[in-house]
C-alpha cells in the first residue's frame, strides 16, 4: 500500500512522545516531525517557532541531491557509472578526473579535493559550481571516502548540463518539477553570486516538508499514490560502499564499519561513530544529517519517519541514541 501523504496540523503528541519532544528542545530543538506506520502521529515545533517555519538542514540538504540524481538515472538522463567527464568535457585531458562516475561523486569517493581553496568563497558560503569543477583530484577514484562539499558541487553542474542539453530550465528546475512538487513540499536555497545552488548544506526546510521526503524513502519511492523514484533506486541510495559501508549515495547508514575506516575517516570520531556502535538503534536506519544535529532518520523495521531540526550551534550533548529511545517507547513497536 503506498504510504499516504495527509493535511499536517500541530498533532498532540502522547505523554510518552512528549518525552522526545521535551528532549529535543532541551538540546537546542526548534521542531520534531514523526510518521508512523503511515500516518503522522506528531508535529510539534518549539514555543514561539511557526510550525511552518523553515530551517536550515546544513548538509542534511545533501540526500536531496542524492534523490534528484537518482530520478534521473530513471528518466534516463544519466547513469551511476556514467563518467562525468563525458558532459564536463574539460576534465578529459586529467588522468583522474577523467575517470570520475556519477557514483563516485555521491558517495564521496572521487578522489577530488573535498573543499574549496582557501580564500575563494567565505566558510559556511554556497561555493560556485565551477570552482567546485576545477578541484583538482588528491586520490584514485573509488579508493577513499572523503567527506565535503566539492562532489556536490560537481553533481550540480554535471547535472545541469544535461538537463540544459535537453532542453529544460537548469537544475534547480528539474528538481522542483521532478521531486519537490510532486511531493508537495518546498526548499529555500542559499545560492553563490553566479546563482549555483548550495547543494551541499545550504537547503532550509520545515520539518512536516522534510518528513514527507523521508516518507518518499520508507514507501520505496512512492508517496501519496505517486511514484517519485523506482523500488531499486531507494536501495540504491542506502547501499554503502567498501570504502565507508557507513555512506551509500548521499544518505548515511547504521551500518557496521570496520575499525580502520572509524579511524581514518573523521566523521566517525563524533556523532555517526556513536550511532554506528549503538546496540540500541536498529541495523536498518539510514539518515539525513547536518551541523547542529539536523536529522532525517528512516527506519523501516519500526515504519517509522522522524524529521528534527534544531539551532545551529546549540544541542553538542544530543544523543541520537538517547532520542530515538524515546520516540521508540512513545510509538511502540
Amino acid at each position: 500500500m503506498p504510504l499516504m501523504l495527509l493535511p499536517f496540523t500541530t498533532l498532540v503528541p502522547a505523554p510518552s512522545l512528549a518525552e522526545a519532544v521535551e528532549y529535543s528542545e532541551a538540546h537546542a530543538g526548534l521542531a520534531v516531525s514523526i510518521w508512523h506506520d503511515g500516518k503522522p502521529v506528531l508535529s510539534r515545533s518549539r514555543a514561539g517557532v511557526d510550525p511552518a517555519a523553515k530551517h536550515l538542514m546544513a548538509s542534511g540538504s545533501k540526500s536531496f541531491a542524492g534523490v534528484v540524481a537518482a530520478a534521473a538515472v530513471d528518466d534516463g538522463l544519466i547513469a551511476w557509472d556514467e563518467r562525468v567527464s563525458e558532459t564536463l568535457e574539460e576534465w578529459k585531458a586529467d588522468v583522474r578526473k577523467a575517470k570520475i562516475t556519477v557514483r563516485h561523486l555521491l558517495t564521496l569517493t572521487s578522489g577530488l579535493r573535498p573543499n574549496a581553496p582557501m580564500g575563494t568563497v567565505a566558510a559556511g558560503r554556497a561555493i560556485p559550481w565551477p570552482v567546485s569543477v576545477d578541484a583538482p583530484a588528491n586520490d584514485e577514484p573509488g579508493s577513499r571516502f572523503t567527506y565535503g562539499p566539492t562532489a556536490y558541487g560537481v553533481f550540480g553542474a554535471f547535472l545541469d548540463r544535461k538537463v540544459r542539453a535537453k532542453g529544460m530550465a537548469g537544475y534547480e528546475a528539474y528538481m522542483n518539477q521532478r521531486v519537490l512538487e510532486p511531493l508537495g513540499i518546498t526548499i529555500r536555497w542559499q545560492k553563490a553570486e553566479d546563482g549555483s545552488l548550495h547543494l551541499p548544506g545550504g537547503g532550509s526546510i520545515s520539518a512536516d516538508d522534510w518528513v514527507k521526503f523521508g516518507v518518499m524513502m520508507l514507501g520505496e519511492g512512492e508517496s501519496g499514490g505517486k511514484r517519485i523514484l523506482r523500488a531499486e533506486r531507494v536501495r540504491e541510495l542506502t547501499t554503502g560502499t567498501e570504502a565507508n559501508p557507513a555512506y551509500g549515495i548521499t544518505w548515511w547508514l547504521n551500518r557496521p564499519v570496520p575499525e580502520a575506516i572509524q579511524r581514518s575517516v573523521r566523521n566517525f570520531q563524533g556523532d555517526i561513530g556513536a550511532m554506528v556502535n549503538a546496540d540500541s538503534i536498529p541495523r536498518d536506519l539510514y539518515m539525513a544529517a547536518g551541523a547542529g544535529k539536523q536529522r532525517l532518520y528512516v527506519i523501516p523495521s519500526r515504519r517509522l519517519v522522524i524529521a528534527r531540526l534544531a539551532r545551529l550551534g546549540g544541542g553538542r550533548e544530543f544523543s541520537d541514541a538517547e532520542f530515538l529511545k524515546r520516540v521508540f517507547a512513545g510509538v511502540g513497536q
